[in-house]
């Protein structure tokens, strides 16, 4: 999602086949800018939970992958996380670095007989020097990773919160300054009396 002009990766977990759906969960804290997206999601299949002595079966549980925010490079972050309905996630596991162009596609995951299997188009930096392909694009190539659920992060704790737009509590915007219709600054205590619209 981009709303508000942030780029952002969520997910909301549905218990009546998609009629509602939780609270949303933003999962990306990792990227040094806006993640690029390209977001795939599978379920969990009950008999791969629970992982460990005390986890305890909640229902399918979510993997997520998405391409992170580009570095100085350019390259983006393939990452992988964890997610219960519960609301509590993994840590971020971040699967290899790529290219944040279209080129690289869309990272494809799949549940195999207790493994994550990822596939994501790699793409060399530079032109191979063979005679073949000398002065051609880079070549790019499939990568393929297999992990078992079982060496997953578990989901075990609430998400995190990016730095962003902060909730003002009610003496803050009784001191806050503001622009009328007309360009000038003002506040609230210049309007005594008036009846006043505020859209938080």
């Amino acid at each position: 999602t981009a709303a508000m002009g942030r780029q952002a990766v969520k997910v909301a977990f549905s218990r009546d086949s998609g009629a509602t759906f939780g609270p949303p969960l933003e999962l990306d804290e990792v990227s040094p800018s806006n993640p690029t997206g390209r977001v795939d999601v599978v379920l969990s299949a009950p008999e791969a939970q629970p992982l460990g002595p005390e986890a305890q079966p909640l229902g399918p549980e979510a993997f997520v992958s998405w391409l992170g925010g580009p570095d100085n490079s350019g390259k983006v972050g393939l990452f992988l996380r964890r997610v219960s309905p519960s609301g509590l996630v993994g840590e971020t596991v971040r699967i290899a670095l790529t290219d944040g162009s279209w080129r690289s596609g869309f990272p494809q995951m799949s549940l195999r007989k207790g493994e994550l299997v990822l596939a994501w188009t790699a793409i060399p930096d530079k032109p191979q020097p063979d005679a073949e392909t000398a002065g051609r694009a880079p070549i790019a190539g499939i990568r393929v990773a297999a992990l078992p659920l079982r060496e997953m992060p578990a989901a075990s704790k609430p998400p995190g919160r990016r730095d962003g737009p902060k909730s003002l509590g009610a003496e803050a915007i009784v001191k806050a300054a503001f622009l009328d219709r007309a360009g000038r600054k003002t506040g609230f205590h210049d309007l005594p009396g008036k009846v006043i619209l505020v859209n938080l």
